[in-house]
């Protein structure tokens, strides 16, 4: 039980953190610097959000 509920908390933290990512990205295109991007990533708390939820999901793997 254990193993499915940090499989799905993965999957939830893997789906906001790349949500996000697209969201910035399209930023990209409407004229936001390379850097700016960065910047406006780095300050999103979600995008933390993405090495845990790799973590999650790859835990009982190894």
């Amino acid at each position: 039980m254990n193993k499915y509920l940090l499989y799905g908390l993965g999957i939830i933290c893997l789906s906001m953190s790349i949500s996000i990512v697209i969201i910035y990205s399209n930023l990209l295109v409407y004229g936001l610097s390379f850097k700016e991007f960065l910047i406006a990533i780095f300050k999103t708390w979600e995008f933390y959000l993405l090495p845990l939820g790799i973590y999650f999901i790859i835990k009982d793997r190894f």
